[in-house]
């Protein structure tokens, strides 16, 4: 698969600091630096144990209470990459994990960043830039539908978890016909995202066939993230799955 190639000027840096030094976590994640556009940002990479051909490529939006510059929020406080990193998830892929600047209130403030750093990235491994997703939870969730619809001809597929759809992103929601999974909870404390995926859906199915809405009974905002280890999300995020 061809290459992307974006003509802007980035910082690329690689560092050998791995996720937490225990010898019974995974050590094939390394922290990682990017310039875009005139912001910096900080990420996890996770390279798969075995490479063969082009792989896809998994980018992963955290929530709100992991902005900052610390990588190592992501590890404490999000379930992803948590189970990433305790080698809890068979990932055929190459994942992503960047940290929001404290001062953004949304991922879509940085969705033009975020496909940058996918850009580079699909540059500077064996990637096939027809298989990226992207996913996230909670704020990351919401994002993942906002950057997913705005670069819906940069990403293959889209999950977002506990994520809210925009008023502004429902009223053009039909444009959206790449394959999208959503999860939600039915607790209250997930009300925002429930309310707003199961009043859409029905317009989404009508115009993409392979959307999928997943309801997590009685699972709270925070439990959700649970749906990487209860569902075959990471397949079919790559494409895998049979259906």
């Amino acid at each position: 698969m061809k290459k992307i190639l974006y003509g802007f000027f980035l910082l690329f840096i690689i560092s050998h600091r791995n996720a937490y030094a225990d010898p019974t976590e995974q050590t094939n994640i390394n922290e990682a630096h990017a310039k875009l556009s005139g912001m910096e940002i900080d990420y996890w990479l996770y390279t798969p144990e075995t490479v063969s051909g082009d792989m896809p490529l998994i980018v992963y939006l955290h929530g709100g209470t992991s902005k900052g510059n610390d990588l190592d929020l992501l590890i404490k406080r999000e379930g992803f990459p948590q189970y990433v990193i305790q080698g809890k998830l068979n990932i055929p892929a190459y994942v992503i994990m960047p940290q929001a600047p404290e001062e953004i209130r949304s991922w879509n403030e940085i969705g033009n960043q975020i496909v940058e750093l996918a850009a580079i990235t699909v540059d500077q491994y064996p990637i096939d830039s027809g298989k990226i997703s992207l996913t996230g939870h909670s704020m990351g969730g919401i994002g993942t539908w906002e950057i997913g619809f705005a670069h819906k001809d940069f990403f293959s597929r889209i999950a977002p978890l506990s994520g809210t759809i925009s008023k502004r992103l429902q009223s053009a929601i039909s444009e959206l016909t790449i394959p999208v999974w959503s999860i939600i909870g039915s607790d209250p404390s997930d009300q925002n995202a429930f309310s707003s995926n199961t009043s859409i859906f029905p317009q989404i199915e009508k115009n993409n066939p392979n959307a999928r809405l997943t309801i997590m009974e009685g699972a709270k905002h925070w439990e959700v993230v649970k749906a990487y280890l209860q569902y075959d999300i990471i397949n079919w995020l790559i494409g895998s799955d049979t259906q």
